[in-house]
């Protein structure tokens, strides 16, 4: 191969190398020294030639145009300069594995009086540059058809195939007997392990119906660390501020891993198939569901107005398949469809259904609530059932210990920041600004502390029975707040689908899902009556 190029090449050359490599594997394979081997024993066959400039891309992908690599766009500039006569490379791939982009590339060298060869192919004349191209893009995609196939089957066989591991897990074995494994290890100085920091955000979310905000808050002041802040490092090289936000928070509770569904391939930009694989899990499906229910509650209350509908969040269209939103006339509460707003977003033609008067649904749905809490059957029987274990107890008990914990990190914190000032190891500005930061942090532990220690003597002091029930019908015969009306409505009807007819009247007819045994049918136009149920 390297007589090939003493019978094209005069005597006297001013060469330039250029060297690629496309993945992080490549580079650690030592792939770029491998090829600049190659170039170095090629040139020292013909001493005449003059190496001029190297150019190397090393970890750039070869769909990357030419150009816009960083050393490709530095040699297209140097060729228009004239600084070299020929550019070497190991092989033709390394220009590129891209349809037109090497063509494009070896016409603009040509343009400027500048041979593209490779020590292995030879001369990239006209006809065989074109084809060894081709044929190099196909391998490419073959090379990624396969690749995929493999990652996929991997992650049916429920093995780790790489990326960022979830919040609560990490990493046990190695390539192919890599899996995922909850996180139990407290780090050092944490009041709780990742994988407990998670079922603590469901706890909170499914059964105290907590918002993300307020989970964020709560785990920063317990020092619960974040991935990042556990890892000490960033997102891309950028840094992050280490505290939890609800944003965070959100992620974490609509991830699927956590149910135990493991999906490869749900973040994907790319159209790909997604893949499902069982994994180990942190949360049972029900909590997970309840968490989802609590984010979907959250994101129905209105932060906008005053007014209160009862029924916002839970009214859907059943024409076009919306949601309901509220909007007041002459000082009453209607009810309707986002399909019929005109707005920019809206796909598609404007729906048809009506509107709904607040007054005729609402005291129909709280009816049938009321009912339920006056006499709420079997339910009194489950909680004696429970009352055995007394779980809620249980969650209090641990609750405060892990607070409890808390606070006295905070306190050897501040033993920690006062052996600082005093050794002179930071001034008084900045001791008295992390002293009060530290001061807030634990007056907010002891508040909650509080609570809890009331909390549980109403534990211990509850009785269920005739007495729970007694209690529950005395707040119902209270005048209740609007919020507490919705609220309620919010966690016993699951949804209430209005159906809007195609006669000329466009009679609505609304279907009402309790999370409680009942079913109702009932006609919302003025003059209609109710259907028994």
């Amino acid at each position: 191969m390297i007589a090939a190029f003493s019978k094209t090449l005069p005597a006297s050359m001013r060469v330039a190398t250029y060297e690629r490599v496309s993945s992080d594997e490549q580079r650690d394979r030592n792939t770029i020294a491998m090829q600049r081997t190659a170039l170095d024993r090629t040139l020292e066959v013909h001493p005449d030639w003059k190496l001029v400039a190297r150019y190397i891309d090393d970890g750039v992908s070869g769909t990357v145009p030419f150009a816009e690599r960083p050393d490709g766009g530095r040699l297209m500039r140097d060729a228009d300069l004239g600084l070299f006569d020929v550019v070497l490379v190991y092989d033709f791939s390394r220009m590129g594995r891209h349809e037109f982009d090497p063509l494009l590339v070896r016409r603009k060298l040509a343009s400027n009086n500048i041979a593209l060869r490779s020590i292995h192919e030879g001369d990239a004349d006209s006809l065989l540059f074109p084809i060894l191209n081709a044929v190099a893009n196909e391998e490419r995609k073959t090379f990624l058809r396969r690749s995929a196939d493999g990652m996929n089957e991997a992650a049916r066989q429920g093995r780790y195939c790489g990326g960022i591991v979830a919040y609560g897990y990490r990493v046990e074995g190695h390539k192919n007997t890599s899996h995922l494994v909850p996180a139990e290890e407290a780090p050092p100085g944490g009041s709780m392990s990742p994988a407990a920091a998670v079922r603590h955000v469901y706890r909170r979310l499914a059964a105290d119906g907590w918002s993300c905000r307020m989970v964020a808050g709560e785990l920063n002041d317990l020092g619960v660390r974040t991935k990042y802040a556990l890892e000490g490092r960033g997102v891309r090289g950028r840094g992050t501020q280490g505290s939890w936000g609800a944003a965070r928070i959100r992620a974490m509770a609509t991830n699927p891993l956590y149910r135990g569904e493991q999906l490869y391939g749900r973040r994907s930009a790319k159209q790909r198939e997604v893949v499902s694989a069982q994994a180990p899990a942190l949360v049972c499906p029900d909590v997970w569901q309840a968490a989802q229910e609590t984010l979907k509650r959250n994101c129905a209350v209105p932060k906008n107005t005053r007014r209160i509908y009862p029924l916002r969040g839970v009214l859907k269209c059943a024409v076009c398949g919306r949601n309901f939103c509220g909007t007041s006339s002459h000082g009453e509460n209607w009810y309707r469809c986002d399909g019929t707003l005109r707005r920019s977003d809206l796909v598609g033609e404007r729906c048809c259904a009506k509107r709904v008067k607040g007054a005729y649904l609402e005291p129909v749905v709280w009816r049938d609530i009321e009912r339920f809490l006056r006499d709420p059957g079997d339910v009194l029987l489950e909680l004696q059932q429970e009352a055995a274990g007394n779980p809620a107890r249980d969650r209090l008990i641990e609750e405060r210990t892990r607070l409890e914990a808390a606070l006295a990190e905070r306190r050897d914190e501040r033993e920690r920041l006062l052996d600082l000032y005093q050794h002179g190891d930071i001034v008084r500005p900045e001791f008295e600004r992390r002293a009060e930061d530290l001061r807030k942090v634990a007056t907010k532990i002891e508040d909650r502390l509080a609570v809890l220690v009331h909390d549980d003597d109403d534990q211990e002091d509850q009785h269920l029975g005739s007495d729970l029930l007694a209690e529950l019908r005395r707040r119902l015969d209270e005048s209740l707040s609007p919020e507490q009306n919705q609220e309620i409505v919010r966690l016993l009807v699951r949804d209430i689908t209005i159906h809007t007819g195609s006669d000329s009247a466009r009679t609505q007819r609304a279907v009402i899902r309790y999370r409680f045994n009942s079913a109702v049918v009932t006609c919302t136009d003025t003059g209609s009556s109710r259907p028994p149920a």
